[in-house]
């Protein structure tokens, strides 16, 4: 008898645990289609709801389980130790799906949302969820960075906090791109309110609420390059570094503060990363007015039909139009911030840079090949209050990125400037 009644309850408790495994694949596909309605607030909903049913459910199956095998006394063994395994681990699975809270849409929000790097980051994080931008829009054209973006709010500077405050447990990262990025501005006092103080600010309330932070240094911190462009994040390295602006200066202050943090086990965000990038062009840069990238002006002689008109060289061992940048496409700055939401394990303090110096006689010629017109140069003298100062090469160094598993091939210069010129600047509407 007793024989008998071990017997159904092991084929009553396998049959409750079949239950179980069959609600919780239910429940578990019911949560993979709750997240990718995330910005569906309708199919979110009416998934939430039915989760919470099957969660019911499952819980019920659970019971049966307790009360047919435990509960009448039967010992573990009583059942398949590998039906058991399994069945247990995926009804265990299901449970902590359970006991969590529902999760809500991500929501991102970016810093110098309007901006040109900015713009192009929301660009890609809309299919993701939430996205909020945070920027002052004043009197020029920047507005047009935004007009394609289903926005879930735009803040303004001085409210970002507050905002912030109320969107606790909603935000799942900051990228903060704002910034005064006029490398001749000379207020000192309003580039440290917009470049320092923010910065820091945003790196202690998220370090505080556990969100994660990207934000935008430069390949201005390092000056004249006389120590090279190693993106050696200690704070040794650091200090020996020697920006020539009080733009550059403002982002390797934040650099050097969040290095010494890291260092001395200082409470930082739970992903923390800087990005160094270097001579960025492409979409939506066009409110920047003379700080647009070069590969801009250039586009617009060209499609006039003039010569490009280059800076000369004022050193000997450099021939006119062999002053080399590292030109970097904007959309690989964003696949790399793409990339780090991705994998946030990773933090630190990275170049972006395509890793390889070409010249400016490279890009006008890129540039001219683009819009299909003969290149011509015209030269003209460095301009006195920028010569002193003026760099004459810069190229990333990327082997840091990399090793943490970026691996995507940086854009050519040439690829790159096909692409800004044929598929945004000789279009009507040239936004992305």
């Amino acid at each position: 008898m007793i024989a008998l009644e071990h017997q159904q309850a092991t084929i009553l408790g396998a049959a409750a645990a079949e239950r179980a495994l069959q609600f919780a694949e239910q429940l578990s596909a019911l949560n993979c289609g709750h997240f990718a309605h995330a910005g569906d607030h309708a199919a979110a909903a009416a998934a939430l709801e039915s989760q919470h049913n099957l969660a019911q459910r499952l819980r019920g199956a659970l019971g049966g389980l307790a009360r047919c095998s435990l509960g009448r006394g039967i010992s573990a063994r009583a059942l398949d130790s590998q039906f058991r395994e399994e069945v247990l681990e995926r009804i265990l699975a299901a449970h902590r799906t359970i006991i969590e809270p529902a999760r809500i849409p991500r929501m991102f929000v970016v810093t110098g949302g309007a901006g040109f790097i900015g713009s192009n980051l929301l660009a890609a994080l809309e299919p993701r969820g939430e996205i909020v931008a945070c920027d002052r829009l004043g009197t020029d054209e920047r507005w047009r960075n935004l007009a394609k973006r289903a926005l879930a709010d735009l803040v303004p500077p001085q409210d970002l906090f507050a905002f912030l405050d109320g969107a606790q447990g909603e935000v799942e990262a900051i990228f903060h791109m704002g910034a005064i990025s006029t490398t001749t501005e000379r207020d000192v006092d309003a580039i440290v309110a917009n470049n320092v103080r923010l910065s820091l600010d945003l790196v202690n309330w998220c370090a505080r609420h556990q969100v994660r932070l990207i934000y935008a240094s430069s390949a201005a911190t390092y000056g004249d390059g006389a120590h090279g462009f190693d993106d050696d994040p200690s704070p040794a390295a650091l200090a020996r570094l020697r920006p020539l602006n009080a733009y550059g200066w403002s982002k390797h202050l934040v650099d050097r503060r969040i290095a010494h943090l890291r260092a001395k086990g200082g409470v930082l965000p739970p992903q923390c990363v800087g990005l160094k990038f270097f001579n960025v062009y492409g979409p939506n840069e066009y409110h920047k007015g003379a700080q647009r990238s070069v590969a801009h002006q250039l586009f617009e002689a060209a499609r006039a039909g003039s010569p490009a008109r280059l800076f000369r060289s004022h050193r000997a061992d450099v021939p006119d139009g062999g002053q080399s940048r590292d030109f970097v496409w904007s959309g690989d700055c964003v696949a790399v911030m793409e990339w780090l939401l991705e994998n946030p394990s990773v933090s630190g303090l990275y170049n972006v840079g395509a890793g390889k110096a070409r010249s400016f006689l490279d890009l006008a010629r890129a540039v001219y090949a683009a819009v299909g017109k003969d290149f011509r140069v015209e030269w003209m003298d460095t301009p006195a209050p920028i010569r002193q100062h003026y760099q004459y090469f810069t190229q990333a160094t990327t082997e840091r990125l990399r090793a943490t598993g970026f691996a995507r091939p940086a854009t050519s210069l040439e690829d790159g400037v096909r692409r800004y010129v044929q598929d945004f600047l000789s279009k009507e509407d040239p936004y992305r």
